[in-house]
C-alpha cells in the first residue's frame, strides 16, 4: 500500500504542476485530491446538466489547462465525454485521467474518492 500511495502522490504532484484546474464529480473526490496534495482549483459537478454546463463554461473562461477526473465506470465515462465536448481540446490534459485510472483500477478502485483510503 505504501508503494501505491507514493505512486499516487507522484502523479498528483506532477498533475499539480501541469494543470491549473481539475474537474471531479463530487465533494469526496475533491477532498481526496486535496489530501493527495493538489493545490490548484478543483471544480465539482453533478449529473445535472446545468452543473456540467456551468463548470465547463467557467473552466473555458478562466483556465488554460484542466484535467477531468471522473470515475472509471460507465457513468464516469459518460460525464467525461460530456465535459470533453464542452471544453476546447487544447485545454484538456487527458493524460492525468489515464494515469490515475491505470493505477487505481489495477488495485480494484473505480473512483477518485478511493484515493482517501490509500492516503490514510
Amino acid at each position: 500500500m505504501l508503494e501505491l500511495k507514493k505512486e499516487l502522490l507522484d502523479i498528483v504532484d506532477k498533475m499539480d504542476r501541469d494543470v491549473e484546474a481539475v474537474i471531479v464529480e463530487g465533494r469526496r473526490d475533491k477532498e481526496a485530491l486535496e489530501k493527495a496534495g493538489f493545490s490548484g482549483r478543483i471544480y465539482t459537478c453533478s449529473e445535472d446538466t446545468d452543473g456540467i454546463v456551468s463548470v465547463a463554461r467557467e473552466v473555458r473562461e478562466r483556465h488554460d489547462s484542466v484535467a477531468i477526473l471522473t470515475d472509471f465506470d460507465q457513468e464516469g465515462d459518460d460525464l467525461y465525454g460530456k465535459l470533453r465536448g464542452s471544453i476546447p481540446e487544447s485545454k484538456v490534459r487527458t493524460i492525468w485521467r489515464k494515469k490515475l485510472g491505470k493505477v487505481l483500477t489495477q488495485k480494484g478502485r473505480r473512483d477518485i474518492e478511493s484515493i482517501n483510503n490509500i492516503m490514510e
